[in-house]
């Protein structure tokens, strides 16, 4: 915000720390002229700047000693001094910082002569509401067993200019075309310097759109994505078995000396991760079928698992019994798959080696 002054100050001069005293004359005549105040703030600074800055007394220009202003919360009792520095040929600049954002301050200029200390017409500023900005990364819409989930790549908070940790993350979700959003604060966040929101089945619809968009929240206000996502919420034959597992146990024992994680999305993925015999995860994708509580699935490079399983449920637990052999038994439960099997790469599908599934 720019302001333009030209102040003139005609007064009868008493004794006091802010004016000028005429030994002489109880009347003599002070003249201020303040060419220009330029005023430019931000939610928690101000920079003043004054140009030529004069005090005529008596017809005659005073000597300039120091320019500065006192200011104040508009309103307030306690004035606050602050002097300024020179920024060129009767050019004064004055930066004033740690101010409350969107907030109305009243400031008066000084100008120190010889004589004393002369003070212009009092002026008002307002600092600027809090500038807060926030940039997401890739965002997904997905179905998971327990409902949908939004998932954000990453994200980036500034607030005027500075980059700082949100007090809050999450995510706004509705059934396409309706007026109301419904806000959720479940976020699980990601190494990899994003986070996830999931949507409980229970508060969803079958055969309908859902839209959705991220949001962060700095000393109470709200910044959203630019975009939101969709996805038609869609019963799924793969219902039973999506989510994320781990192998808890195998022929009914729990005492296991190998680890398996697996991964089954809606759209009939599938990922596993596997520490057999060899000191290294692998890392494997394929598809699957699930059609009359019976799992099927091919492997990336054709290779189709080595039988079917019969799937059951016991509470959140899967147990998969192979269709060839009633004692081949695996228990899974629910496991979010930990981030460094998340980032690996795939495991080379000419190399040779059993695989679990």
């Amino acid at each position: 915000m720019k302001k333009y002054i030209l102040y003139t100050l005609f007064s009868l001069l008493f004794a006091s720390v802010f004016t000028a005293c005429d030994k002489d004359s109880d009347t003599a005549s002070t003249q201020i002229e303040i060419k220009g105040v330029d005023v430019t703030t931000t939610s928690k600074t101000a920079k003043i700047s004054i140009t030529q800055p004069r005090v005529i007394k008596d017809g005659a220009a005073q000597q300039v000693r120091s320019v500065g202003i006192r200011y104040r919360v508009a309103g307030s009792s306690e004035w606050i001094n602050a002097a300024a520095t020179t920024a060129g040929t009767e050019h004064y600049v004055i930066n004033l910082d740690g101010l409350t954002p969107n907030t109305q301050y009243e400031y008066v200029v000084w100008i120190t002569v010889d004589s004393g200390t002369e003070m212009a017409q009092k002026d008002y500023f307002t600092t600027q509401d809090t500038a807060l900005e926030a940039t997401f990364g890739d965002m997904q819409l997905s179905i998971v067993a327990g409902g949908m989930r939004l998932s954000v790549a990453s994200f980036k908070v500034s607030v005027d200019e500075q980059v700082v940790e949100p007090d809050r993350c999450g995510a706004d979700y509705r059934a396409k075309g309706a007026s109301q959003w419904i806000s959720l604060s479940n976020v699980v966040f990601n190494n990899d310097g994003g986070f996830t929101v999931d949507i409980a089945a229970a508060e969803l619809t079958f055969d309908t759109t859902y839209e959705a968009r991220a949001w962060v929240e700095v000393g109470g206000k709200k910044v959203y994505s630019q975009r939101t996502v969709e996805r038609l919420y869609e019963k799924s034959e793969l219902q039973e078995i999506m989510g994320e597992w781990r192998l808890a146990e195998w022929h009914g024992s729990a005492d296991l000396q190998f680890a398996v994680y697996l991964s089954i999305s809606a759209d009939g993925e599938f990922t596993l991760w596997q520490k057999l015999q060899s000191v290294e995860w692998q890392k494997f994708t394929g598809t699957v079928e699930f059609t009359n509580n019976t799992v099927s699935g091919v492997y990336s490079d054709g290779k189709a698992w080595s039988t079917s399983y019969t799937v059951e449920r016991d509470g959140n637990n899967m147990i998969w019994v192979g269709s060839n052999d009633a004692t081949d038994r695996s228990v899974y439960v629910p496991a979010e798959i930990p981030d460094d099997l998340s980032k690996m790469r795939l495991s080379a599908t000419t190399r040779t080696g059993e695989r679990f599934l």
